[in-house]
Parts: C-alpha cells; sequence; structure tokens
C-alpha cells in the first residue's frame, strides 16, 4: 500500500515537471527533405519521439514473441511430462510400499519410457532404481538387474551400485556386494552408506576383522551408537578367537592387534580370559585380568578370572579378596568369592559370602548358588527354598532376603556362624576337599562343629554322635554313676564300644523314658559324657 502511494506520488510530480517544462519550451524544429520541409514545435517532436519508440518496442517484442514461440511450446510440453511423470513416480513409491509390485514397476516403466536418455536431471534413474527394487521384490532377478543397468546408462551410478550391494546382501552373495561398494565414488554421506553396506557384507562372508575394522571407523565418525558398535565389536571378536582356539600365540597376537581403548572393554577381556585359559595360558589370562580389575571393576573380567581352575583356590580368594578391599562389597564378586569356596567344600564361608551377597544385591545366579549349596551339605528344604526364590526373583518378584549371617567376614569362624542361624540346621565345618574322596555320606553328614578341618575316624565321629545325643538326655534317665577312664587313655576297642552304645541310646535321647535293657554301663556312659566331646573339639 505505501509503496503504491510513493509510485502515484512519482507520477503526479513528473507530470507537474513535464507541464512546466512544455509550458516554458516555445522552440521549433524544422525537418527538410527536399522538396519538402516540416515545421514542428519541440514539444510535438518530443512526444512524436517517445511514442515512435514504444512502437518500435512493442514491435520488437512481437518479433521475439513469435521466433520463441516453438520453444515455448516445447518447454510447456516438458513441463507436462514433468508433471505427469511426478504424478506416475508418486503412486509407482506409495504402490511399491504398499505391496503392489507389479504395479510399482508398471508404473515406474511408463515414467522410464516418457523419459529421454542423457538428461541427468529427470526422474529417468530413480525410475529404473525403483522398477528394480519391485523387479526384485517378485523374484525376477533377471528384470532386475536390467532395470539396474538402465539407471547406470541414466546416470544414477552411484545409487546403482548401493542398489546392487543391497540385492546381493539380500542373495546371500557377499562378495558381489562388496564389489560393488568397492565401485561407488568415495566422499560425503556416500562414504558413510557404503561403509555400514560393506560391514553387512564382511560379517556375511565372515571377514571379521574387517568388521572390526569398519566399525571402528563408523565408530570415528558417530554413525553407530555405543551399544550397537559394542555389539558388533564383540561379536566379530568372538569369532575371531574361536578361529585361534587352542593356540595360546595366536589369541596373544589377536589380543595384543586391539586398539588401547579396546583392551580396556571387559566385554572383550574377559573371552580373551577364556581362551587363553583353554590354551593351557592361565599366566596370560591372570594378567589380562590382574590389568584391568586393578584399574576399574568389571563383572565378565570377575567372573572369567574366578574360572581359572588352573590357578590354586587359595591363590583366587585371597586376589578376589583384594578386589574386595579396593572395590567394596559388589554382589558379584561376594558370589564368586561364595562358588570358590563351595568348590573347594569350604561350606561355611561359602555361606556366608553368598549371603552376603544376596544383601548386597539380589540375584538368581547367587540363590542357584546357595540352593547348590544346601543341596551339597544335605539341606534339602532349604535348598528347595532357594531355588523358589529365584524363580520368584526371575518373575520379577522381590523374595525375602536371608538373615546376615558374618562368615564371611569371620574367616574363623565360619562352622560357627552357619550353626547359630535360627530355624536351619547346622552346616557341616569348612573340610579340604581331599579329605572327603572316597568317604561316604555318613562321613560327610553335618556335625555341627565349625572351625578346624575334619581330622577323626569314621568311628570316632559316630562316637561323637553318640555322645552328644546322651549329653541331651535329661539327668533323671542318665545311668548309674561311675567312673570311667579319659578319652585320651581310651583304646580303640572301647571307642568302638562306646560308639555301639551310644548309637543304640541315640533313639531314646528325645524320649521321656528309657527302657533299662537298651541302656550302657554306668562306665561306658561316663566315658560318652566326660571325655568324648572334649576329645571331638580337640580333633
Amino acid at each position: 500500500m505505501i509503496r503504491n502511494a510513493i509510485w502515484l506520488l512519482v507520477a503526479f510530480a513528473g507530470a507537474v515537471v513535464l507541464a512546466l517544462f512544455f509550458q516554458g519550451n516555445h522552440g521549433n524544429v524544422t525537418l527538410t527533405w527536399p522538396p519538402y520541409q516540416i515545421e514542428l514545435s519541440s514539444n510535438m517532436l518530443l512526444v512524436l519521439l517517445i511514442i515512435g519508440f514504444l512502437i518500435l518496442h512493442l514491435a520488437l517484442l512481437l518479433v521475439l514473441r513469435t521466433l520463441g514461440l516453438p520453444q515455448r511450446i516445447r518447454r510447456k510440453r516438458e513441463q507436462r511430462r514433468l508433471q505427469r511423470n511426478n504424478r506416475s513416480l508418486q503412486e509407482a513409491v506409495l504402490a511399491h510400499f504398499e505391496g503392489r509390485f507389479e504395479r510399482a514397476e508398471r508404473l515406474s516403466a511408463a515414467v522410464l519410457a516418457h523419459t529421454p536418455e542423457g538428461n541427468r536431471k529427470d526422474q529417468g534413474a530413480a525410475a529404473a532404481l525403483l522398477a528394480a527394487l519391485s523387479a526384485h521384490r517378485l523374484g525376477n532377478y533377471a528384470r532386475r538387474d536390467d532395470w539396474t543397468r538402465q539407471a547406470v546408462r541414466r546416470g544414477g551410478k552411484n545409487a546403482a551400485l548401493m542398489a546392487r550391494a543391497e540385492f546381493a546382501l539380500e542373495d546371500h552373495q557377499p562378495e558381489k556386494a562388496l564389489m560393488a561398494v568397492g565401485q561407488i565414488t568415495a566422499g560425503g554421506e556416500q562414504q558413510v552408506a557404503a561403509l555400514e553396506t560393506a560391514l553387512a557384507g564382511y560379517g556375511q562372508a565372515g571377514r571379521w576383522d574387517q568388521v572390526l575394522e569398519t566399525v571402528r571407523q563408523l565408530t570415528r565418525r558417530g554413525k553407530l551408537a555405543a551399544n550397537e558398535a559394542d555389539n558388533l565389536r564383540l561379536s566379530a571378536y568372538r569369532q575371531l578367537l574361536a578361529r585361534r582356539a587352542g593356540d595360546a600365540e595366536a589369541l596373544n597376537a589377536l589380543w595384543k592387534s586391539l586398539s588401547a581403548d579396546e583392551r580396556k572393554k571387559g566385554m572383550l577381556a574377559a573371552p580373551t580370559m577364556t581362551a587363553l585359559a583353554e590354551a593351557n595360558a592361565t599366566g596370560d589370562a591372570r594378567r589380562i585380568g590382574i590389568g584391568l580389575l586393578d584399574e576399574g571393576y568389571d563383572e565378565g573380567v570377575l567372573e572369567a578370572y574366578a574360572s581359572l581352575e588352573a590357578l590354586p583356590a587359595r591363590q583366587r580368594l585371597e586376589q578376589l579378596e583384594r578386589w574386595r578391599l579396593r572395590h567394596g562389597e559388589k554382589p558379584r564378586l561376594l558370589e564368586m568369592l561364595g562358588r570358590i569356596c563351595a568348590s573347594e567344600r569350604l561350606w561355611g564361608k561359602a555361606e556366608g559370602y553368598l549371603v552376603d551377597s544376596l544383601l548386597a544385591g539380589d540375584s538368581v545366579s547367587a540363590r542357584v548358588a546357595l540352593a547348590q549349596l544346601y543341596e551339597s551339605v544335605g539341606r534339602p528344604q532349604e535348598a528347595a527354598l532357594q531355588f523358589q526364590y529365584a524363580a520368584r526373583l526371575s518373575l520379577g518378584e522381590r523374595p525375602p532376603l536371608p538373615e546376615p549371617i558374618g562368615a564371611a567376614s569371620l574367616p574363623g569362624a565360619a562352622g560357627a556362624g552357619a550353626g547359630s542361624r535360627s530355624g536351619s540346621s547346622p552346616l557341616p565345618p569348612d573340610i579340604p576337599a581331599p579329605r572327603l574322596q572316597g568317604q561316604s555320606a555318613a562321613h560327610t553328614a553335618p556335625l555341627g562343629q565349625g572351625g578346624a578341618p575334619l581330622q577323626a575316624s569314621a568311628q570316632e565321629v559316630e562316637a561323637a554322635r553318640g555322645t552328644l545325643a546322651q549329653a541331651t538326655t535329661p539327668a533323671s534317665m542318665s545311668p548309674a554313676s561311675g567312673a570311667a577312664p579319659s578319652s585320651a587313655q581310651t583304646s580303640p576297642g572301647s571307642t568302638a564300644q562306646t560308639a555301639s552304645a551310644s548309637t543304640a541310646q541315640t533313639p531314646a535321647a528325645g524320649t521321656t523314658g528309657t527302657p533299662a535293657a537298651s541302656r550302657p554301663s554306668s562306665g561306658a556312659t561316663a566315658t560318652s559324657s566326660s571325655s568324648t566331646p572334649s576329645t571331638d573339639r580337640k580333633s
């Protein structure tokens, strides 16, 4: 609005200036063209000149438009063709994503038929690629390849090569896919897309070293999420480890080929340690685990170190205890301590560590380990309860936690701490595994005594059980008083007699009365009640 007002003011000002100019102009102009002579005022001459200029300008415009009419007609036709092709191409795209591949290919072919070759800005390449994709979905691979070649002729070389690579990957022909990717012109986003396609091709071809390198390149470019990159890296690395299984030198070379940042990843270190241990290179596996766990806590590396059975259990326990002091009360670390103790039949310490693990962080694996421990020591009811808690925990429920035992913090009181829990049967003492080899279930039954390892023989164990049963008999039901020699002076034969008498007495220990016929002599009773418990404690 303001612009129109300004132009109107300018027009009025020009009219005023012209009026003043013509009003004050009294000159004449004489044109002599023998035998003619024309006299005009200067104002009339100016008007005639302006009119003549306008007529000439309009005549020239008319001539130019007439000469350019064929070109305008061609341009109009091209515009209508482009509009028609655009509509057909849009319909073809929609038909393709709707699953109507035959219609999509037919519409794309129509677009291609109405598009001349040699123009890189037309829809020919796009239509050819869409037709190739539709033919691929229809399973007509010959027609698909023909459409792809037409796309190359229409100026879509890189796009056609990418399409060929994708088709080859879907046909499980990774070498063809990698060949097509190698022909793509490098640069910009095309290079990133080519790397992503090459990554899939390397995976199908089993070229896992190239997978690792491609993952590194895509990670540097920021085109892979951290989790996705870690998963791809771990999958490729596991395959490389499997190819070098049993070869410690090759495994060490593979580990050293990783970058410094990759060697700090526990997800790569843990399978490396396991593979080295299987290749009888436990020292190298131990070195890797200690190097990582001294710098930071990682559960995978911790489990791999705890599973190094070639290392003595004592050495593993001491190392795990050092990491416990450094990293704190980690649930998985405590569970590994408990599992190692259980494998060495250190029942009290194992229970203490596993209970502490549950208190630090409840887990299904710790519940199962505790249940297996209870099965090993003859506590089936508590084992079944822990299995039930593990199942409930896996379903998302929160089962009750056990009461703290303290065996893990008091190494010398493992058996006592376990036996002091209310409502549970006592654990057997911590017995080294070599002492249990070749012994029957009766020899490893719960004794209710903690502390030192078992040193007594089988007969002495049975005698101690009978003695404890007699010690719990009421005073009114005890036999007649009598003197008996001390346990230190008791011969092996008398010990066996005492054991048999105590065994016969055990069923009546919890009753209100005892038949006289089943009672042993006063001497045997005195020996059982006074000397035998002390002998069991010393042993």
